[in-house]
C-alpha cells in the first residue's frame, strides 16, 4: 500500500521509463492505493474496477488504507 505525498501523485498511463507516458489524473494528497508491481522508478497501482496507473515512487510513501475504488 502507498499513499500520495503532500502534493499528490501524478497518475500515468505507462511507467516513467516510457517516453510515451501521459498524465491522466492525480492521486490526491494522502489518498492510498494498493501496489501491484514496480517498473524502474514507478509503481503500478490499483485504481479499482480493473483499472490501474503508474505513479513515481518519489511522489508516494508506504502506508495508508486504500478504498475499493480510488478517486482521482
Amino acid at each position: 500500500m502507498v499513499k500520495a505525498g503532500p502534493s499528490g501523485a501524478a497518475l500515468l498511463d505507462a511507467p516513467d521509463v516510457s517516453a510515451h507516458a501521459h498524465t491522466f489524473g492525480r492521486l490526491p494528497a494522502g489518498a492510498a492505493a494498493k501496489v501491484l508491481g514496480k517498473v524502474g522508478g514507478s509503481l503500478k497501482v490499483d485504481l479499482g474496477n480493473g483499472r490501474f496507473a503508474f505513479v513515481a515512487e518519489k511522489e508516494v510513501v508506504m502506508g495508508g488504507n486504500a478504498a475499493a475504488q480510488v478517486a482521482f
